[in-house]
């Protein structure tokens, strides 16, 4: 994959070279995205592209996701909590607000976390959505002293899946 990614990089950058205003920004585009499946080594440069391609004027219905997802890679959670935003103003997802939960969760921001768990658990109909919803609830409720909620969520985890080591040790240790 990575040989074919590379090829792929250097076609859209001779491509960018034509300085074509036109196509500028979808060349922009499609070129972060490369860069983005390429991996950790390359989310700067996802950002960056994605960012030209949008003052390009060319604004793809995942975009914001994409930023989101780089910002959140790159462990800048501030910023990805913004554009996954922006996303979900466009194409809310049971997925999507899953992500915002984690990424409020590691900003620390519990409440909005919960939040946004509870959402994606009142509208997934996806049991790994819902079974990763209930963890890290149970891990807010566990960290914020409400152990019963908390025993409620690992539970419900175990409801959906009876092998999961994970709800069990979290239940001992509650």
């Amino acid at each position: 994959k990575i040989p074919l990614l590379d090829k792929a990089v250097i076609n859209l950058r001779k491509a960018l070279a034509l300085d074509n205003e036109v196509l500028k920004g979808r060349i922009s585009y499609i070129l972060s995205k490369t860069y983005f499946h390429k991996g950790k080594y390359y989310y700067d440069l996802s950002i960056e592209y994605m960012h030209s391609s949008i003052q390009s004027g060319y604004l793809a219905e995942d975009t914001y996701e994409y930023l989101g997802l780089a910002y959140l890679n790159l462990e800048n959670y501030k910023k990805s909590v913004e554009y996954f935003l922006l996303a979900a103003e466009n194409n809310a997802s049971d997925t999507l607000y899953l992500v915002l939960g984690q990424s409020y969760y590691k900003l620390n921001d519990l409440n909005k976390a919960e939040e946004y768990l509870i959402w994606t658990l009142n509208r997934t109909k996806d049991i790994i959505l819902e079974q990763k919803s209930r963890m890290l609830l149970g891990q807010i409720y566990k960290e914020t002293k409400k152990l019963l909620k908390a025993e409620e969520q690992y539970k419900r985890v175990l409801e959906l899946n009876p092998h999961s080591a994970d709800a069990y040790y979290f239940l001992g240790e509650i």
